[in-house]
């Protein structure tokens, strides 16, 4: 159906219409704006996010691009860069080889010009000189054509004038003389007679010495060295006879220069008077003058020799120094032969041969005197002259017959046979004189040390074999005593086993029957019969028990006392039970009995118990072991030194026989040359003498040879005698050695051996203490005296081994206890003070003392017992331990950290009886020892500084300085910084590694370290973990290391002792708690939980009993930690100050030093090693004097392992006693 419109007449319903349509048109209007509002802001909102999109894309894309860009411009930067480069290289190579190219040119054509002048120069030169060479020939010409004209009028002159002169002179002379004579003649005459023969027989005399002398034959020596006074005497006497000889030579010499001259003119060739001053007229008159003149020089150099030979029989025995004349005396003059004749250059090599060869004799030796020549040396130089000499005579004399020449040849060798042959046997007699007593000495040497080789040596192979035996004997021993100590232990600990298992069955009978008698109205007879049952049990049980020990037989006692006890009770309440059910009680059991809880919770403990049994008896027996490891090592020591010393007996007569061979050896080497040398010199001298006298006799007109025969004679002499001399050179073999190098080889091996027993097997020092101190090491190491052993374990160390602690003879002196309980009591025989009433920590000194100190009296000095007294030292009040005689040299002893002096408690005392005065101090910051607040008071300048003032309050100079841990970086440092002070240093556990560093150690841990835990960073931590700490500020003064440790001490130190032995056999030993902080991290935690603890109830390894470490730990709950933790903080200061000292001395440690440390020491294996520590020693000390790595030892080597540790101090402080600054060890005045 179709609707139905309005009516058409209607108006108001049209308009609504309308109106309604034209809302309704608005409402969408309104509705389609708002729509498209929102379309356009959602529109530009996503265009706005897409630009900021696209906007990013090409920011990005751009920085890309231009990082893309830049990366490129780079790139070709550097490509244009390189292909310049290799364009343009090889452009400059060919620039700088043309440029050298056109250098070397122009300096090849300045040479050229140069070499032009010098020639033009040259030219010039060679003109002028022969100008002046012509101009001088002219002169020369004219001088010779005037010359004999003005010579001859000169001469008719002179002869004019000398013949008046001569004949008025001799008028006059002849007058003069007349009168003188007719005066004197008569009162001169006699005494010209006596004078003259005075002067005959003191020239007799003169001569008489000088041929002894020549000859070797001193008939005025005895062999022995003069004395000052008489030599002076002697040479006295024998010099006044001398110089007249030397007088009358002078006169002698100037007649033959007269007749000599006369002979040379009366040879020239008869010449008219006006030719005399002709050149070779001339020429001869200067050669013989020159000859004359030569002559005179050998006078002079014979006069020389003379003095030098004199000189060498009073210097007998002592040093002789020649002056310069002596010197070039005693050498071939080459210029001055070859001016003599053939006569004199013969007799002057002859004469200097014989002196040379006569004071070689009168020293028996062939080497230089007072620096002359040798006389092998003259023997060379003199024939060598003599043939240079004789080939220019022979060139002037001319030819001869070969017949002429072997008759010369023959009657010069004949003239010289006879006095060869004495010559040869006065130096045969004087050579046989010194050789025959070396050859038999030499043949006592061999056997003697043949026989002393072979003796110590079986000595010395003997020692190791039975110290070998000892050991095995010992190790057989030492498992015998630990089986039998097993067993015993086990069968007292099953027998108290038993006890315990009885008593507690005892403890729930009694329990059962007061449980039975709680209701006593209702009668329990069943309950009584049973507990009375058990009981019958028990006590069967307990009879058939059998019990050893005091303390089991007391138990055993008791609960026999208690059984009885409780039987008598069961049969009281049976029969009264019983009596009840007669009169008709109802009888009743006692049902669900349990037994209380006191008696359950010991049967739980039974198992824990025997846990520690276990643990118990393994320390037993590791202590038993290590005593029997002691003592064995002890008596092999013992008997390695006792059989080391009969070796040593040997060895005394071997080092003689050695000191001997040696001797025989250098007094042989002295004299081989000269023996070697003492006959043929004697003949070729002989030979010289005769080949001088042939000549003289040859120049005789009536000789049979002519004078160049006689020439070539001496001249094939002289080449025979060099040849000689040659093989005299180098045939210098006798004496002998024979074998006697070998022999001496294997007795320096054998000696040498002899040495490496002195330090395996050293003189052990002899620790001992008094009876009174056993009742003290009872208490010390835990056993009371009423904790006595029962019969068998008493007497069984006795009998097998005597194994025990309580019998060992290596036991170390006892503790000197101050804390410990009850240990005021307790006798020992180390007092802790001289004043008694003082307590041990006590700083002595008050207002009225200087001193600062409570002086021990002299009868503790020279008991060489242990002292302990507070000195004051600059500002510091220090405790100081002592021992031995303050006389003696001091070692000084520097601990470490976390320690005091008591870790020296068992070098003390060895040190003591060695003869040393050793002094231990509680360093700055430790135990007795003020702590400054200031935390560079602790660097090393400062802590030097503190120790030579304690050697001043001490009144002594250091003899050597020991340190161990931080005292072995005190050692590095003191001995840096004051070298003179501390003569010997002895470092333990830490090497040098530091020293060597490139920057401090501090940083270079913390780089290395970073934020894992290190603990020198830990204790330098202030604030900042692994920044060094600040020193200069004085707010400073405490950190987290200290805050942690100074809480529980205790547990502390007993941690970190077992950390430095962590890895030796007996800490393995002791079981440790497994929660130990394994974080590398230092925001983990502190050092304390990173150390192992050992597990509640379980044993301390032997070197650290209760007693020692409570003394260490009441120490530092006095003084804290702080103190001993500021030397870490001034590590890197302490750096700093020795670098220039270091530098100064080549960065090597200059004095003798010793390195000590254990094979397990955690220090040495940090470090790198014991090869790296071993390479760090070498390279930092110059007088290493050994490295000692104790095996089975870990950080504390004092307490560890203190006879080894004092074996090698004493060592080294025994070698180094000759070094000075001091006396040596004395003998020890007192036992320990």
């Amino acid at each position: 159906m179709a609707p139905s419109s309005p009516k058409r007449g209607n108006p108001f319903s049209a308009a609504a219409s309308r109106i309604q349509s034209f809302a309704r048109a608005i409402q969408d209007r309104k509705r389609f704006r708002a729509e498209r509002l929102r379309r356009d802001a959602a529109t530009q909102w996503i265009q706005t996010a897409w630009r900021r999109h696209e906007a990013c894309k090409i920011t990005k894309e751009f920085r890309r691009k231009r990082a893309e860009l830049r990366a490129c411009l780079l790139l070709q930067r550097q490509f244009r860069g390189h292909a310049v480069r290799r364009s343009t290289g090889p452009q400059l190579r060919k620039r700088q080889h043309a440029a050298a190219r056109v250098q070397g040119m122009a300096r090849v054509r300045k040479a050229k010009r140069e070499v032009e002048r010098l020639r033009k120069e040259l030219e010039l030169r060679r003109e002028a000189a022969v100008t002046k060479i012509q101009s001088c020939m002219r002169g020369v010409v004219a001088r010779r054509k005037v010359l004999p004209q003005i010579t001859f009028r000169r001469l008719a002159v002179i002869r004019m004038q000398a013949f008046l002169r001569g004949v008025l002179g001799r008028a006059r002379a002849r007058i003069a003389k007349r009168n003188r004579a007719a005066i004197k003649i008569e009162s001169f005459w006699r005494g010209g007679l006596a004078k003259a023969e005075a002067m005959r027989r003191r020239a007799a005399e003169a001569n008489r010495l000088l041929e002894a002398l020549l000859e070797g034959n001193v008939p005025l020596t005895d062999g022995t060295p003069r004395t000052a006074a008489g030599g002076r005497a002697w040479l006295g006497k024998v010099t006044a006879a001398l110089e007249w000889k030397a007088q009358n030579d002078a006169d002698e010499e100037d007649k033959l220069m007269r007749l000599r001259r006369q002979l040379a003119f009366s040879r020239l060739p008869q010449v008219l008077l006006e030719e005399v001053g002709m050149p070779d007229s001339i020429l001869s008159a200067a050669l013989l003058d020159r000859s004359v003149a030569a002559l005179g020089i050998c006078k002079r150099r014979a006069r020389h020799r003379i003095r030098a030979l004199l000189q060498t029989q009073i210097c007998q025995g002592g040093e002789l120094v020649f002056n310069r004349q002596m010197r070039r005396s005693l050498s071939v003059d080459h210029g001055v032969l070859i001016r003599l004749t053939t006569e004199d250059a013969v007799r002057e090599v002859s004469n200097l041969l014989l002196t040379s060869w006569s004071i070689a004799a009168a020293r028996r030796s062939a080497s230089s005197a007072g620096g002359a020549s040798t006389t092998l040396q003259v023997l060379q130089s003199g024939l060598h002259s003599l043939k240079r000499k004789l080939h220019v005579e022979l060139y002037a004399t001319g030819k001869s017959t070969q017949p002429q020449d072997s008759a010369a040849l023959a009657a010069l060798v004949a003239s010289g046979e006879e006095a060869a042959t004495k010559a040869v046997e006065r130096a045969a007699a004087a050579r046989d004189k010194v050789l025959t007593p070396l050859e038999q000495e030499h043949a006592a040497l061999m056997s003697e040390s043949k026989a002393a080789t072979t003796a110590l040596k079986a000595a010395v192979e003997k020692v190791q074999p039975e110290v070998d035996a000892i050991k095995r004997k010992h190790q057989d021993e030492a498992k015998q005593a630990e089986e039998k100590l097993r067993e015993e232990r086990k069968q007292k600990h099953e027998q108290t086993v038993a006890l315990h298992k009885i008593a507690i069955s005892t403890q729930i009978e009694k329990e059962r029957l007061e449980a039975g008698l709680v209701d006593k109205s209702r009668p329990k007879v069943a309950c009584y019969k049973k507990v009375f049952a058990n009981v019958k049990e028990l006590q069967q049980e307990l009879k058939d028990l059998e019990v050893s020990g005091t303390a089991n037989r007391k138990s055993q006692g008791i609960l026999q006392h208690t059984l009885r006890a409780l039987e008598s009770r069961a049969v009281k309440a049976e029969s009264d039970a019983k009596a009840k059910v007669l009169f008709g009680e109802e009888e009743q059991d006692v049902k669900d009995f349990k037994p209380s809880a006191q008696v359950l919770k010991k049967q739980e403990k039974s198992v824990e118990q025997e846990e520690q049994f276990q643990v118990q008896l393994e320390s037993e027996v590791h202590s038993l072991r290590a005593d029997l490891e002691a003592k064995a090592s002890r008596e092999a020591g013992l008997l390695g030194a006792q059989l080391r010393r009969e070796a040593e007996e040997l060895g005394q007569a071997a080092a003689s026989v050695e000191r001997r061979i040696v001797s025989w050896k250098e007094r042989a080497d002295a004299v081989r040359q000269w023996l070697a040398e003492v006959v043929p010199v004697a003949k070729s001298a002989s030979r010289v003498v005769t080949a001088a006298d042939f000549v003289k006799a040859c120049q005789a007109p009536e000789s049979e040879h002519t004078y160049g025969a006689c020439l070539r004679a001496v001249a094939k002499q002289v080449i025979s005698l060099l040849s000689e001399a040659e093989n005299v050179a180098r045939g210098a073999s006798s004496p002998r050695e024979g074998d006697l190098a070998p022999h001496l080889q294997r007795l320096k091996s054998t000696l040498k051996a002899l040495g490496e027993l002195r330090v395996t097997f050293p003189d052990p020092p002899d620790v001992r203490s008094s009876p009174s101190a056993a009742k003290g090491r009872k208490r010390l190491y835990g056993r009371e005296d009423g904790d006595e052993d029962d019969a068998e374990s008493t007497e069984a160390p006795k009998a097998s081994s005597q194994g025990s602690r309580k019998n060992s003879i290596s036991t170390p002196p006892p503790l000197p206890l101050s804390t410990v309980e009850g240990a005021d009591d307790a006798e020992t025989d180390t007092p802790r003070e001289d004043c008694a009433s003082v307590p041990t920590d006590t700083h002595f000194g008050g207002a009225d003392s200087t001193g600062g100190s409570c002086h021990p009296s002299s009868e503790a000095m020279a008991s060489g017992e242990l002292r302990l007294r507070v000195l004051q030292v600059g500002d510091l009040r220090m405790r100081v331990a002592e021992q031995g005689d303050p006389a003696n040299p001091l070692v000084l002893l520097i601990h470490g950290w976390p320690e005091c002096w008591f870790s020296w408690r068992w070098q003390l005392p060895a040190l003591a009886q060695a003869g040393y005065y050793a002094v231990a101090p509680d360093m700055p910051g430790y135990g007795g020892t003020d702590s400054p607040k200031e935390v560079a008071r602790y660097d090393s300048k400062n802590i030097g500084q503190d120790m030579l003032s304690l050697l001043g309050a001490l009144g002594k100079d250091c003899y050597a300085l020991v340190g161990h841990d931080w005292g072995a970086l005190h050692v590095w440092f003191l001995g840096s910084l004051f070298p003179e002070a501390f003569p010997r240093l002895c470092a333990m556990s830490v090497p040098p590694l530091f020293l060597h560093s490139q920057q401090p150690p501090v940083r270079e841990l913390s780089a290395r370290y970073g934020e894992n835990f290190n603990y020198i960073l830990y204790h330098n931590e202030h604030k900042t973990y692994g920044e060094s700490w600040p020193v200069s500020d004085e707010s400073a003064v405490s950190g987290p290391a200290d805050r942690e440790y100074d809480a529980d001490p205790e547990n502390f130190l007993l941690r970190i002792y077992l950390s430095g032995a962590l890895n030796t056999s007996e800490v393995k030993a002791i079981p440790l708690e497994a929660d130990r902080n394994k974080d590398p991290k230092r925001s983990s935690g502190g050092c304390r939980t990173r150390l192992p603890q050992p597990i509640k109830g379980a044993p301390l390894p032997s070197w650290l009993p209760r007693p020692a470490l409570d003394r260490f730990v009441d120490e530092f709950r006095k003084s804290g930690f702080r103190g001993g933790l500021n030397y870490y903080r001034c590590l890197d200061r302490n750096w700093a100050q020795v670098q220039e000292p270091l530098k100064k001395r080549g960065r090597k440690i200059l004095q003798p030093l010793l390195f000590i440390a254990g094979e397990l020491d955690n220090v040495i294996h940090t470090n790198g090693g014991m090869e790296a520590s071993t390479a760090a020693l070498r390279k930092t000390c110059k007088d290493l004097r050994g490295i000692v790595y104790i095996p089975d030892c870990g950080h504390w080597n004092t307490q560890e392992k203190p006879h080894e540790t004092n074996v090698a101090l004493l060592g080294f402080l025994a070698s180094t006693k000759d070094l000075g600054r001091g006396p040596g060890p004395r003998e020890p005045t007192s036992r320990l």
